[in-house]
C-alpha cells in the first residue's frame, strides 16, 4: 500500500511541476503531505507513526489548508496513552507546542493576529498590527479566488451558485479525477462498514477518513486546483492498493493450488509405476 501511495508524489509532481514559482507554498505542503501518508504504512510501531504526526503539525504550519493531517495524531497519542508511555507522549507533546508556538509568534510578528487571515482570532494590540478589514478582505479573496469567481463581492455565494462555475473551469481529466472520487467514496465507505462489521482493522481506513477530511476543507473552502490537486488522488489510489493486495492473494491461493495438485500428480505417477 505505502509503494501505491507513493504514487501520489510522483503524480503530484508530474502535473505541477510546470507551475511551481519560488513564492510557491503548494508544492511543499503537498509534497509533504503525500510523503507522510505514503510512510505511514512503511511504519510498524505507534513511535515511528508519532514522528509523523509531527510532521503533520508542521505541514499544518506551512500551509493551513493541510490542518486537517493532524487528525492521523488522534488515535496515535490514544494508543501511547493506552501503553502508558507518558515519557515519549511528554516528548512529542513539547516538539508539536514548539512547532505551533513558533509558527503563531510568526503571525504575529507580521500581522498582529494570531492566525493569520483568521480576524475573529483577535487578543493582540500591537503598533503594526493590521486592519482588520483588510484581514477579512484578505481572506474573503483567497475563497473566492479558490472558487474561480474573480470578485470578492461574490463570497456570500452558496455552493449551488459558485460550484457550476468553478466545475466549468476545470479540465476534463480533473472532472474524470471529481467523479472518481465520488465512485471510491461509495466503495470504500461499504468496505469499511464490512471490515467494520467483520471486526477487522485495517491501516488504510484511518488513512481515507484523514483524506476525506482533507478533500472536503479543501473542496468547501478554497477548492483551487493548485491548492488540493494530491487530495485528489488519495481515495483512487487506496482503491488501488487493496485491489492489488487482493489481488495477490488470489494469485498466491492458485499458485499453492497448482503446486499442490503438481505434487499430488508427481507422487501419483511414482505410486503407479511402482
Amino acid at each position: 500500500m505505502g509503494d501505491v501511495m507513493s504514487l501520489a508524489v510522483i503524480l503530484y509532481t508530474g502535473c505541477a511541476v510546470y507551475t511551481v514559482s519560488s513564492p510557491n507554498t503548494d508544492y511543499f505542503a503537498m509534497v509533504l503531505v503525500g510523503y507522510i501518508i505514503s510512510k505511514w504504512f512503511r511504519c510498524r510501531s505507534d513511535e515511528q507513526r508519532s514522528v509523523l504526526c509531527l510532521l503533520g503539525i508542521f505541514c499544518a504550519t506551512v500551509k493551513l489548508s493541510t490542518s486537517m493531517m493532524v487528525i492521523l495524531s488522534v488515535p496515535v497519542f490514544m494508543k501511547l496513552a493506552r501503553d502508558r508511555k507518558w515519557k515519549f507522549i511528554s516528548v512529542w507533546g513539547v516538539a508539536g507546542c514548539i512547532t505551533v508556538s513558533v509558527f503563531l509568534i510568526r503571525n504575529i510578528i507580521i500581522s498582529g493576529y494570531i492566525l493569520y487571515p483568521y480576524a475573529q482570532l483577535d487578543f493582540f494590540h500591537v503598533d503594526w498590527k493590521m486592519p482588520k478589514e483588510l484581514v477579512v478582505f484578505d481572506h474573503n479573496e483567497i475563497i473566492v479566488w479558490g472558487r474561480n469567481l474573480n470578485d470578492v463581492r461574490k463570497y456570500d455565494w452558496g455552493i449551488e451558485s459558485w460550484f457550476p462555475i468553478w466545475w466549468e473551469t476545470l479540465t476534463k481529466a480533473q472532472m474524470f479525477l471529481c467523479v472518481m472520487n465520488i465512485v471510491c467514496f461509495i466503495i470504500l465507505g461499504a468496505e469499511c462498514i464490512i471490515c467494520y462489521a467483520k471486526h477487522k482493522n485495517k491501516e488504510w481506513i484511518l488513512i481515507w477518513i484523514t483524506s476525506i477530511f482533507c478533500l472536503s476543507a479543501w473542496l468547501f473552502s478554497a477548492p483551487l486546483i493548485r491548492y488540493g490537486r494530491i487530495y485528489l488522488y488519495f481515495q483512487p489510489l487506496i482503491l488501488l492498493g487493496i485491489v492489488i493486495e487482493n489481488a495477490k492473494k488470489i494469485i498466491i491461493r492458485w499458485i499453492g493450488m497448482l503446486c499442490s495438485v503438481h505434487v499430488f500428480c508427481f507422487f501419483d505417477r511414482r505410486i503407479h509405476f511402482k
